[in-house]
């Protein structure tokens, strides 16, 4: 019996990747959590869970966090990471956090049953965008430091510039962002609405030109920004 742990919080999205993996393995237990927290709590209840397929972008924590937090408290049990951002430098972060793999959410089922088979029998897929620039590094043991700095260079802009845009109160947002607080822990600890959190929220990722709260923090680390304080 195969056990998978699925950390996603998009529904219809998850409802799919199960219709898929049914159809493709056999005797399968499906175990889903739709943020971090649960998934920590669920992979503490089963230890039998073989491979956790986590999203980066979760509602409580953003995701590298969350794959620390697995990696910390099941250092043997291997993630890979689902995520919607095809960008190389999300894709080496998480390869250099612990991830076994990552898929982008547009892949076909096929290539989601291969990458499991693939991690249980011990491998580690790399996504192909990352092939061709990992073989400039071949046999460098500082390969993914150097990796890593190359790609956020392509795609760093002027931090300075960034953070004159944020105001006050927008930087202290995205420094609980980067925390990893929720927007109900960051209404809390500012003593504030959860709507006027989100409608902060929706500035900072405007301002920083990303997508969602995983990306944002992961820009304040990339870039330098310094938030705190």
């Amino acid at each position: 019996m195969l056990k998978i742990l699925v950390v996603d919080d998009h529904s219809l999205f998850v409802e799919g990747m199960f219709h898929v993996l049914n159809s493709f393995v056999n005797k399968l237990t499906f175990l889903h959590a739709s943020c971090a927290k649960d998934g920590l709590a669920i992979a503490a209840h089963h230890s039998d869970i073989a491979i956790v397929l986590l999203d980066l972008d979760l509602p409580d924590v953003y995701g590298l966090k969350a794959l620390e937090q697995f990696k910390q408290n099941f250092p043997l049990l291997p993630v890979v990471i689902l995520s919607a951002s095809d960008k190389q430098a999300d894709m080496c972060q998480a390869m250099n956090s612990g991830a076994k793999g990552y898929i982008h959410k547009a892949s076909k089922g096929s290539v989601l049953v291969s990458v499991i088979k693939l991690v249980l029998a011990g491998g580690i897929y790399i996504p192909p965008s990352l092939l061709g620039i990992l073989s400039t590094f071949a046999g460098d043991p500082t390969a993914p430091a150097r990796l890593e700095s190359q790609i956020d260079t392509q795609y760093a802009p002027n931090s300075s510039e960034i953070y004159s845009k944020l105001t006050s109160r927008q930087r202290e947002i995205l420094n609980h962002i980067t925390s990893g607080l929720s927007n109900k822990e960051i209404a809390y600890r500012m003593d504030i609405a959860e709507s006027t959190v989100k409608a902060h929220v929706a500035a900072v990722l405007k301002v920083l030109k990303v997508t969602n709260r995983t990306k944002a923090a992961q820009s304040a680390h990339r870039f330098g920004i310094k938030v705190a304080g």
